[in-house]
């Protein structure tokens, strides 16, 4: 039987966990249905995989379709997993593009409604549940599987940074901080090695490439000289990147950086 994207959210049982389910559905039968959305499943893989093995019909009820799919999924699964805040991180940030479909769908039905009432297109979108500004997608997903929002970008920068680092955290063998301090190791690594002609590696203090300011300098000469395992050098290394995708011209840059000097400064 197939499964449906959302059913992957959370990973397979192996081990123990999934020899000790497999033996109680073989002394007790199929306790909890597997549950179905448009033919697939949607939760209950490990049961049906289960009975497959074991020969043992498959017992399954459809989903309702009442407010949201992946909401549904994971009140099904979040109770039953000892889960870390690391793993919790990484779910909801698989879940983002499936919580922004779910908005983009309701957005979608909601002005088809619109276009039937009579008071137009405001009576439809005032009734319609969505993602706002105030209440994010990654807000939602946090809230989904009971974790910082924080922790949900963190993922997000892990999985992009480091595919296999990821997968470390997803099966709970390292910690979203330690893997966080990591990757924001490597960039700052990167980034120092990109500072031109080994100048970092001798202690020089060179001009970091596409930045035009003073503060900038000195910032780059300050985290150069501060311990690698210092928090505040991984932090300030990702916010010069963010600002290093600002117009040279912009103030708004030149702001950042001088809020960035002042930081360092403080804990040099």
């Amino acid at each position: 039987m197939e499964y449906h994207e959302v059913a992957s959210l959370f990973p397979l049982m192996d081990g123990e966990d999934y020899e000790n389910l497999k033996n109680d559905i073989r002394k007790n039968g199929l306790q909890e249905a597997v549950y179905l959305h448009e033919g697939r499943i949607i939760d209950g893989r490990n049961r049906e995989r289960a009975c497959r093995e074991l020969g043992i019909p498959l017992k399954t009820r459809e989903w309702s379709g009442k407010g949201s799919l992946v909401a549904f999924v994971v009140s099904m699964n979040l109770h039953r997993r000892h889960l870390s805040s690391g793993q919790r991180a990484m779910i909801g940030e698989a879940m983002l593009p499936m919580l922004e479909d779910e908005a983009k769908d309701r957005m979608s039905q909601g002005g088809k409604r619109s276009g039937r009432t009579r008071r137009g297109e405001n009576e439809g979108m005032a009734k319609m549940p969505y993602l706002s500004d105030e209440k994010t997608s990654r807000e939602q997903a946090a809230k989904l599987v009971g974790t910082n929002p924080r922790y949900i970008q963190d993922a997000k920068m892990i999985r992009r940074e480091d595919p296999e680092l990821a997968k470390k955290v997803e099966i709970g063998e390292i910690g979203i901080r330690k893997a966080r301090g990591i990757v924001q190791g490597a960039r700052a690594s990167k980034h120092e090695a990109s500072l031109g002609n080994g100048g970092a590696k001798q202690g020089k203090k060179v001009k970091p490439l596409g930045v035009g300011t003073d503060r900038a300098h000195e910032t780059i000469n300050i985290l150069m000289a501060m311990p690698k395992e210092n928090p505040v050098r991984k932090e300030a290394y990702e916010a010069i990147e963010i600002l290093l995708t600002i117009p040279q011209r912009d103030k708004l840059r030149e702001a950042g950086f001088t809020l960035v000097l002042d930081w360092v400064r403080r804990y040099k």
